[in-house]
């Protein structure tokens, strides 16, 4: 067996669970982004969704998807908010 030669096909398996892992970020970004669309449709695309308040342009611009403004989300990464 040569030196590139993976035991017991550790590459093999490594591979599918890196693939499988990008598919599941991918469908996680996707319904992300299927939501947002629907929150264009009621008209509450922007609004964010634990003070109510307008989620910023600057934060739209750059996560499209957003549901909490940046202060509502910095507090549910802390813990703060649901």
């Amino acid at each position: 067996m040569s030196s590139k030669a993976c035991a017991d096909d550790s590459c093999g398996t490594a591979g599918k669970e890196n693939m499988l892992a990008s598919y599941s970020q991918n469908r996680t970004l996707l319904r992300k982004v299927e939501l947002a669309l629907q929150r264009i449709s009621t008209g509450d695309f922007g609004i964010c969704a634990a003070c109510g308040d307008t989620i910023g342009l600057k934060r739209l611009e750059a996560v499209p998807w957003a549901t909490n403004c940046i202060a509502c989300q910095e507090q549910s990464e802390q813990g703060r908010v649901n």
